[in-house]
């Protein structure tokens, strides 16, 4: 049956539906605050679910592109153009809090009813395998 997609249920036990997932998932409302948030984003941000929820995403999630410019102003999720629907992968730096420096991959998903923002879904993966794999390849270009 074809529909508006629905989210997972939420779990009673103060954990993410997207917590079987191996990469972090945060996701926003439509206002920009973090509704739901698994283990692995907690883990890649140094933070707590509870410490993440109802915090504005910009706040929860501080990046900057490899020019040192803020990837929420340049995106602007909530504000920017409307017919957008993904986001592709980009090396974004955490900017602030305790996982400040910690170069991560994100991607997201607008997820949309009638035009209108409803969610937003960001993915986090740690950059640490692709950077290790790009230095060898530079090596190896070397010899």
């Amino acid at each position: 049956m074809i529909g508006t997609y629905r989210p997972p249920p939420a779990r009673e036990d103060d954990a993410s539906s997207y917590d079987e997932l191996p990469d972090g998932v945060l996701v926003a409302g439509p206002a920009g605050e973090v509704i739901d948030i698994n283990q692995a984003a907690a883990a890649l941000l140094r933070t707590r679910r509870a410490d993440a929820l109802g915090r504005s995403l910009e706040e929860v999630l501080p990046l900057a592109d490899s020019s040192g410019r803020d990837w929420w102003h340049c995106t602007d999720p909530f504000g920017g153009l409307a017919i957008r629907t993904r986001q592709p992968e980009y090396l974004l730096t955490v900017t602030a809090g305790p996982a400040e420096g910690t170069r991560l991959l994100v991607t997201a998903r607008f997820v949309r009813e009638d035009g209108k923002l409803v969610r937003f879904v960001v993915s986090l993966r740690s950059s640490q395998a692709r950077d290790r794999i790009d230095r060898a390849r530079a090596e190896m270009e070397k010899a």
